[in-house]
């Protein structure tokens, strides 16, 4: 045994007495928590999305307290000049009870108080009724600011919790810690969600989308699976602009993208192709239902209705479908092609119709008509 530990045998009781061990104990306690944060903490800043930031924290958090309401208040990833509440009740995701439509009134409020604060004081100090009593159906207790190099990007609320008396000065340390952590992998999130979208419609861009597709190629040729790409047009796009304008045409492709993503999978990617085109990548996807997520996109935007300067504007869509069968070697600059080919023929068969361009021995029955 080594003379050093022979040593502290002798003397434990002593060491004991004076309060070394304790100490001892308290400092590898804390070298512990510290690994344990630093190891959160590169979870956190390597969360691409929102949605996974905020699953990650969730998960810390229930390892050491659970609040009654947890509400991050934030701006939209998507679309920055509107806020989005993701809210949990007991932890659980649920339809946030409180509605907030902008960050201004807390600005200047976190602007000087950037830190996490309990809510009868921002309540005191912020002064502003209406903008505090819409927290009060989360039960609020403390209030976290999200910033980031602009400013506030958001809070987060903490209500009561469900066991114990209020956030002790630990906890609200280790809250104020790992949300500064999760500002900065929310400025990541959207910087990234804004490298790779669509300005004017808020879905990928085109970029993006041949990159998606060339990874979901690999998977096709490596496991055997399926896959499918939507083309959408909208038909007499030019007239439509010419009669309308330019400004009611960029209203019509933002509702017509939001009509694209509710129509498809989560895990489905939808982009703006360019000018009034639009891409959809169904990635597992048969000839199937790849016709019947084609037909459902169609149906639904013939039926939309895009109120503009008291006019009610409406527009169709064509569409072509190409699709790759299960380890098909098949490049995406031939895949778009075939996409383009059924397109066309929808474009020249009436428009408002969904064709159907499949590798092998339908594209080339098609390619000949």
């Amino acid at each position: 045994m080594p003379e050093t530990d022979i040593n502290l045998i002798q003397h434990y009781d002593l060491l004991s007495k004076l309060g070394v061990l304790q100490k001892l104990q308290n400092y590898e306690r804390k070298v512990r928590d510290q690994q344990e944060l630093l190891a959160e903490a590169a979870a956190i800043v390597n969360s691409r999305t929102v949605e996974e930031l905020l699953e990650y924290t969730i998960s810390r958090l229930n390892n050491k307290f659970i609040p009654e309401y947890l509400a991050f208040i934030m701006l939209d990833p998507h679309e920055a000049v509107k806020t989005k509440i993701y809210c949990y009740n007991n932890l659980k995701a649920i339809v946030p009870p409180v509605t907030i439509h902008s960050l201004e009134p807390f600005r200047t409020f976190f602007g000087k108080y950037p830190n996490p604060v309990s809510f009868s004081l921002l309540e005191y100090i912020m002064d502003n009724k209406e903008a505090s009593d819409a927290l009060l159906p989360l039960r609020p207790e403390i209030v976290v600011p999200i910033m980031g190099p602009g400013g506030l990007n958001g809070f987060i609320v903490f209500g009561v919790k469900l066991v114990g008396s209020g956030y002790d000065k630990d906890e609200i340390s280790y809250i104020n810690t790992l949300m500064r952590f999760a500002s900065i992998s929310l400025q990541n999130a959207v910087h990234y969600r804004t490298s790779v979208s669509d300005i004017k419609t808020n879905l990928y861009n085109h970029g993006f989308f041949l990159l998606r597709l060339e990874e979901e190629l690999a998977k096709v040729r490596r496991y055997s699976s399926e896959l499918s790409i939507l083309m959408l047009d909208v038909d007499f796009f030019k007239k439509f602009n010419d009669t309308w304008g330019h400004l009611a045409g960029d209203e019509v492709l933002y509702h017509t993208a939001r009509v694209v993503e509710k129509s498809i999978r989560k895990g489905d990617i939808a982009a703006r192709f360019g000018g009034e085109e639009f891409s959809v990548l169904l990635p597992q996807s048969t000839l199937a239902s790849a016709k019947a997520a084609g037909e459902r996109i169609r149906s639904s935007i013939e039926q939309m209705v895009v109120s503009y300067n008291r006019k009610d504007l409406r527009i169709t869509v064509s569409v072509g479908i190409s699709h790759v069968i299960p380890g098909a070697d098949i490049d995406s600059a031939h895949l778009l092609r075939q996409a383009d080919t059924a397109l066309y023929a929808s474009k020249t068969q009436g428009r408002n119709r969904v064709t159907c361009c499949a590798s092998g021995l339908l594209a080339r029955a098609l390619s000949k008509k």
